[in-house]
């Protein structure tokens, strides 16, 4: 049993080994991961390099500017996040008297229930020339972006594959772990090795539920319908 599925992976992985391989060569995960946006990595173009240095830097100066204010202000539990929009200074609303207090400090977003959101003069400074690097960035980093959706197009077949493999997996583990977890008695047909093709039965599945419906609260388990061919 455990060598059934292997087949469909090896075809599917081989199909999709240059792909993965250029998306690690070509995506910068570090970067994902800090700022919640992939992006092409800066180390395979010298003018995409030269702006995620200079992006790099402003980053440093917001952390001083951050730093800064926390020392002007005494208040160490300020925090700094980044998007696409620029760098923003976030507080927790029971320090909201500290920014209101604070020279150079403008709320954008005050809503009840939330942090407050705020920027400092030279923040608002910083943000403008990164969002313009950030937009020369993506200007520049598209011709790659292009040609990594060409490729994934070429690939669709693959990566289909690979979905339906493993959906169909996920309801099959899915079942078998709530069936061998359930107090109620399941009927488990036994799977049996045999050298005749013609003894050979299929077990045809019908009307199935993902086994997560059946662990909403109230909702019995209703056995799936099995017929044999």
């Amino acid at each position: 049993m455990l060598s059934l599925p292997q087949a469909p992976l090896k075809e599917i992985k081989k199909s999709l080994d240059d792909f993965v391989n250029v998306i690690h060569e070509l995506i910068d995960t570090k970067t994902s991961t800090a700022f919640k946006d992939y992006r092409v990595a800066a180390d395979i173009d010298k003018h995409l390099s030269e702006i995620n240095e200079t992006m790099e830097e402003l980053e440093k100066k917001a952390k001083e500017e951050l730093q800064s204010l926390k020392d002007d202000i005494k208040e160490s539990s300020i925090n700094i996040k980044c998007s696409r929009h620029g760098f923003v200074m976030v507080i927790k609303r029971s320090k909201l008297n500290c920014i209101k207090k604070a020279p150079n400090c403008t709320i954008i977003k005050n809503v009840k229930g939330s942090d407050i959101t705020f920027l400092t003069t030279s923040l608002k400074i910083i943000n403008e020339e990164y969002v313009k690097c950030l937009n020369d960035y993506w200007t520049h980093e598209s011709p790659y972006v292009k040609g990594i959706l060409e490729m994934v197009y070429k690939k669709t077949a693959a990566i289909k594959a690979m979905f339906e493999f493993v959906s169909q997996l996920d309801v099959f583990l899915s079942l078998a772990v709530f069936v061998s977890s359930s107090r109620n008695k399941f009927v488990r047909p036994q799977i049996l090795d045999h050298t005749n093709i013609e003894e050979e039965r299929v077990l045809q599945m019908t009307q199935l539920r993902h086994p997560v419906v059946e662990t909403s609260p109230n909702v019995e388990f209703i056995p799936n319908d099995i017929k044999p061919l």
